[in-house]
């Protein structure tokens, strides 16, 4: 079967026919004739796409409402230039608690609000499994480890250890000595500040600190490794000179040989040691390679050079998040931040000179603790999290079928409106209670 495409013979002659007009005109008269003939076309195109279109079986699933985007790139792009833009905008058009969309070629539910976060919670391991985008997982060089190993658990179990009363308490004269430090070579001589830059900073050197204890000349090489790895998280895995995912990953490689070179170091200094125990604080490497060591189990320098990278990948935005808000919230209400200032003089006062702090002071910052726990409900220092479906499940009257990722949205949850918005907490046993006599009436609403 042969087509012919009719051409008006006037527009044939086009050229013979503007010889007596201006250019100007000539060009509107050729995109009007340009489009008149694409017109019909597109109408065409469009109106086979929407036949084509496979119209819902009664006994097809009710997926969430929502947008996939482009084929293959759907919203990814909209969702990593500004993810609380894009979640708030979709809620408003979509749902309130939850819509569809496709980020890095992966079909995506976003659930929203304290009820989803309640949900996913309760149903871990039942109805979803933790998921890592690739590239995530790639940047962070876990694809290949097997976590049901020996050493792998092992390392699990001490840095579970690390998270305990005993071992915090150890670790907090080390955090005020590496405060003290960062303050003095970062703070005190300058005007005006950065916060968050620093907060990063300081955040990546005291994990550096805890974890592996290495030098300040190591922490500086370390950070400018690090810090040029973030750009290539949620993305296409394209390793191609000049993307973000091939950047991250040549700055991956770099850090995990540096790390690797300073776990081959630690572990000649343990084998020097015949005694090796866990007297006193150790740091995390250093407790993982005696445990290794008194359990006769071996680890490979690279997956722990892996599991420290994620680690720190683990700490460093939460934490300096959370430092970055908090201080902009104090800077923002004076009055809190004079009370805030009031109770940390009266400990100061309480100390000699020279003397760090230790866990019983800790313990005196209720009100300080109080500001921060009210910072973290009211601008959440994490995004949210990746979860995998491993079975169809119904929530707000909407199917999600087994298979498609899921995301819990953290991010601003805690703001709700209040007539008297800050909102102090104080421990009674297993409860937390808002306390109503610590609530000065000009803490941030959702405004």
């Amino acid at each position: 079967m042969q087509f012919s495409l009719y051409i008006p013979e006037h527009f044939l002659n086009f050229t013979e026919n503007i010889q007596s007009v201006s250019i100007s005109q000539g060009i509107t008269m050729a995109w009007l004739y340009l489009l008149a003939l694409c017109c019909p076309l597109l109408f065409l195109f469009f109106s086979t796409i929407h036949l084509l279109k496979p119209r819902k079986s009664p006994g097809t699933p009710d997926l969430p409402p929502g947008s996939m985007g482009w084929p293959i790139i759907g919203e990814t792009f909209q969702f990593v230039s500004n993810p609380e833009k894009f979640i708030q905008e979709r809620r408003q058009k979509y749902s309130p608690d939850i819509f569809k969309t496709s980020i890095i070629g992966e079909k995506v539910i976003i659930l929203c609000g304290p009820s989803a976060n309640k949900f996913i919670f309760a149903n871990e391991n039942k109805l979803f499994t933790f998921w890592l985008p690739p590239s995530v997982a790639a940047v962070l060089a876990v694809t290949n480890i097997d976590f049901t190993s020996a050493s792998m658990n092992l390392v699990s179990i001490e840095a579970h250890k690390l998270l305990k009363a005993e071992s915090l308490q150890d670790m907090v004269p080390i955090m005020d000595v590496e405060s003290r430090q960062h303050l003095d070579t970062h703070w005190t001589t300058k005007n005006e500040l950065k916060i968050h830059p620093l907060a990063q900073m300081f955040t990546f050197s005291l994990s550096c600190r805890l974890f592996i204890n290495c030098t300040p000349e190591q922490v500086k090489q370390l950070f400018s490794y690090f810090s040029g790895m973030n750009g290539g998280g949620i993305c296409f895995k394209i390793n191609f000179p000049g993307t973000e995912y091939y950047q991250s990953r040549k700055r991956e490689k770099a850090l995990r040989m540096h790390l690797t070179e300073i776990i081959k170091q630690r572990k000649l200094e343990i084998t020097k040691k015949e005694d090796a125990s866990f007297d006193g604080y150790q740091d995390l490497l250093t407790r993982i390679l005696i445990s290794c060591k008194l359990n006769g189990l071996t680890i490979k320098d690279k997956e722990l050079a892996s599991r420290i990278i994620s680690l720190l990948f683990a700490s460093f935005f939460t934490t300096s998040n959370t430092v970055t808000f908090t201080l902009g919230y104090l800077a923002q209400y004076p009055h809190i931040y004079a009370k805030v200032l009031q109770e940390q003089l009266e400990i100061a006062k309480s100390k000699e000179a020279g003397d760090v702090l230790n866990w019983k002071d800790i313990q005196k910052m209720k009100y300080t603790w109080n500001v921060v726990c009210e910072s973290m409900r009211l601008r959440s220092p994490a995004f949210g999290s990746f979860r995998e479906a491993i079975t169809d499940f119904t929530y707000a009257g909407f199917t999600v079928p087994k298979g498609w990722k899921v995301v819990k949205q953290s991010g601003q949850l805690g703001r709700v409106r209040s007539a008297d918005p800050e909102l102090a907490r104080e421990r009674d046993g297993t409860t937390e209670a808002r306390a109503c006599q610590h609530r000065p009436s000009a803490w941030p609403d959702d405004s």
